[in-house]
């Protein structure tokens, strides 16, 4: 819930003038989108929360984590500061002007809300020289999808493993050099792919000609061995109330190349 104050002014008055209104304390800036330090001293920043929420859905106890850019002393406001690169040119002034935020920059702030237990976020979208200052109400509604998807996350935290990507993660390539090389790939993978099958085909039919424990002809050897079974570790009680994760190799890279 946004609503669009017409409030535009410099730097240093709009930050007085938001300390003069919550009483915010003045804690510097050391990194905004590019610019510099001294045009940010008069920022609060860097101000963490964490609180502790019930999930009232499932009955358990969740902490839940924010970062502020500053709160009143009350604790009733909030501050997010937003400094696009691109500026007035960035889509995020463009919706600012507009009364709104895009969805990310909303959930962020609703999020900060929801930790804080305030009654307004003030969000501040600033060029370098002026900005635009929006007030944010709770979303009770959102809350709850925050708090859903959190917990969808969490079983990813708890597992060490990586969600999967959203659209979002997703960087779209259409220049030559991309192109070109990606239809190199998928026609050799199709090729590949064909003589897999072949393969996989020729492979059972001698397979199915095997009579001896091992036969050979036309260039070719088929042997059949026994081959030790995997231990299932899961089954070893002496395991299971231990900690396993000192003895995991450190993490690699790996490539994965899917066609649509």
């Amino acid at each position: 819930m946004i609503s669009h104050s017409a409030y535009r002014a410099s730097m240093s008055g709009s930050s007085a003038t938001y300390r003069a209104r919550t009483h915010l304390p003045v804690t510097g800036c050391r990194k905004r989108n590019g610019y510099s330090t001294s045009r940010c001293t008069d920022i609060p920043y860097g101000y963490t929360v964490s609180v502790k929420a019930s999930n009232r859905l499932r009955g358990l106890t969740l902490y839940w984590w924010t970062s502020l850019d500053g709160i009143t002393l009350a604790g009733d406001r909030v501050l997010e500061i937003k400094c696009p690169f691109k500026g007035r040119e960035s889509t995020l002034w463009k919706a600012a002007e507009a009364g709104t935020l895009p969805e990310h920059y909303a959930l962020q702030v609703q999020q900060q809300l929801m930790v804080a237990g305030a009654e307004i976020a003030d969000v501040f979208i600033f060029d370098g020289s002026q900005g635009i200052r929006l007030e944010v109400t709770p979303d009770k509604e959102c809350w709850e999808r925050i708090r859903k998807e959190w917990d969808v996350f969490a079983t990813y935290l708890a597992k060490r493993t990586a969600p999967p990507l959203s659209k979002g993660d997703i960087r779209q390539r259409d220049d030559d050099e991309w192109t070109d090389a990606a239809k190199v790939f998928v026609e050799a993978k199709r090729a590949a792919d064909f003589v897999q099958r072949t393969l996989d085909d020729a492979k059972g039919r001698l397979i199915a000609l095997t009579r001896h424990s091992s036969e050979s002809g036309g260039g070719v050897t088929v042997t059949r061995y026994w081959k030790k079974g995997s231990i299932d570790y899961s089954k070893i009680d002496e395991l299971s109330a231990k900690d396993l994760e000192p003895y995991r190799s450190a993490p690699r890279e790996e490539t994965r190349i899917n066609i649509a």
